[in-house]
């Protein structure tokens, strides 16, 4: 039924007033979502975020107005298809999310409904009579009649995510008493400060973060040593290279200068380059050589007392 005039004008007001007052939007799917948990899902977010959801044409007036005060929100339009609203927030949008997430509800699998995941059925005892065997056989699910029960004998994957769902398969899910299905306000796209973002963005952590940085770091210092571009990346790796070649013609002449002097006497004097045993190896003689002293004096303690006893 469409708005009354006055109705239409006051949600006109109440969305482009939240447009202007929060810079986080979450657009997010209604699909099968409950007025009771919708209600509770506004309830708990409240002094949080926003909920305004209503008809994409709507939506789109006044996006169309408000792109003219702020242009990036027009990257919204084309993301207004099929059952959708908006949350409006100034809160981190993990954290939003996160409770949009708290209240999603099991529900049975409808033929006709759109599957939002994959349906297995694991192997279980049904419960069904043997006369019932035939509602599986349909869906080519293997069983056996064991303890006057069907028996499911394989795990079987009988929906797939986004086909549609058949009434044999919503028949069977409904008799083995098994509802697939999570439905809730899923978070779709996520704009913030006019730039938009997939919602997998919030599940990346700070190792994610970091091992991102690193790798771009390598790709561009190997770019920059690949193509001879001085870069801040790259100079310590020309400075050692640099360093490596000077090396090597001071080695082969008579130049010198105080940074190559002990390479000069190494080269001179190649006795230099024994080293002393190692420094554990030492440590190791010491303990041993302590040990031996200890036992000498148990001995001697020994031998004193001993006639006493």
């Amino acid at each position: 039924m469409p708005l009354k005039p006055e109705k239409k004008k006051a949600y006109f007001e109440k969305l482009e007033n939240a447009f202007h007052q929060y810079s986080k939007i979450l657009i997010v799917g209604v699909d099968n979502v409950g007025s009771k948990q919708m209600q509770d899902i506004r309830f708990t977010l409240r002094g949080k975020a926003e909920v305004i959801l209503g008809k994409n044409s709507l939506m789109r007036f006044v996006l169309r107005k408000i792109v003219k005060e702020i242009p990036a929100l027009g990257q919204l339009n084309k993301y207004l298809k099929g059952n959708v609203g908006f949350v409006f927030t100034d809160e981190d949008p993990a954290e939003i999310r996160e409770i949009l997430t708290s209240f999603r509800r099991k529900a049975p699998a409808k033929a006709g409904t759109i599957a939002p995941c994959d349906v297995v059925v694991e192997p279980m005892s049904t419960g069904l009579a043997p006369n019932q065997v035939g509602v599986l056989q349909v869906l080519d699910i293997p069983v056996k009649v064991a303890r006057g029960a069907v028996e499911i004998t394989e795990a079987v994957k009988i929906i797939t995510k986004g086909d549609i769902v058949g009434p044999s398969e919503a028949n069977l899910l409904s008799m083995i008493k098994i509802e697939p299905f999570f439905y809730g306000l899923e978070v779709c796209m996520i704009y913030d400060d006019g730039e938009m973002y997939s919602p997998d963005v919030l599940d990346l952590t700070d190792e994610d973060y970091l091992r991102a940085v690193k790798t771009a770091v390598t790709n561009m210092t190997a770019l920059a040593l690949g193509g001879h571009i001085p870069s801040e990346l790259a100079a310590p790796h020309i400075f050692r290279e640099v360093f490596r070649n000077i090396l090597s013609v001071v080695a082969e002449t008579e130049i010198t200068f105080p940074a190559v002097a002990e390479l000069k006497e190494y080269l001179a004097d190649p006795s230099k380059f024994v080293v002393a045993a190692p420094v554990e190896e030492e440590k190791a003689e010491e303990k041993a050589a302590d040990a031996e002293e200890e036992e000498e004096e148990e001995s001697s303690s020994e031998g004193g007392f001993g006639g006493l006893f």
